[in-house]
C-alpha cells in the first residue's frame, strides 16, 4: 500500500472518530416522546394562562403577536374568498 492511500484511509478513520453522535441519538424513542409530551403540556398551560390574562408580560407579548397573525390571516382569507368568488361565481 502506498503512503498516499494509507494517509487517505487514516484520514477517513479519523473523520469517523471525530463525528460525535448528536445528544438525542442516544435516547430511546419512549424518552423522546415523553419529553415532547411534557413540552406540549407546558405550552398548553402557558396558552391557557394567556387566554385568561394571567400570562404576565411574556403572555401579553405572545398574545399580541398571535392576535396580529390572526388579523393578517383573516385579511388573507377574505381576499382569497373574494378572488374565488370572482373566478367561479
Amino acid at each position: 500500500m502506498t503512503a498516499r492511500k494509507k494517509n487517505q484511509k487514516d484520514s477517513k478513520e479519523k473523520k469517523k472518530e471525530e463525528t460525535k453522535p448528536k445528544w438525542h441519538e442516544d435516547l430511546k424513542s419512549e424518552t423522546k416522546h415523553s419529553i415532547l409530551a411534557v413540552v406540549c403540556f407546558a405550552l398548553a398551560v402557558i396558552f391557557i394562562l394567556i387566554a385568561f390574562g394571567k400570562g404576565g408580560i411574556i403572555g401579553a407579548s405572545i398574545y399580541n403577536t398571535l392576535k396580529k397573525f390572526d388579523e393578517e390571516g383573516n385579511k388573507m382569507f377574505e381576499e382569497l374568498k373574494r378572488i374565488y368568488q370572482e373566478k367561479y361565481f
